[in-house]
């Protein structure tokens, strides 16, 4: 918690513009379960496909946790 408070976490400076990239990440797979439903298969299916590749992308190229 200390680190969060002086605007670093591990390393990484955390900005504005970080958590504002940081929720509409977050907000892609919560957009993709509302609009399910909704959007036509022709074009769902390619969203969902494109919103899934996006999701992935941001796991796997986010810096794993140090415990500690």
């Amino acid at each position: 918690m200390e680190m969060l408070l002086t605007g670093l976490y591990n390393g990484i400076e955390i900005a504005e513009g970080l958590l504002l990239l940081g929720g509409f990440l977050v907000q892609v797979p919560i957009a993709m379960v509302l609009s399910s439903l909704p959007l036509p298969r022709r074009v769902g299916r390619p969203v969902t496909f494109l919103a899934a590749i996006v999701t992935t992308g941001t796991l796997l190229s986010s810096p794993p946790h140090r415990h500690g």
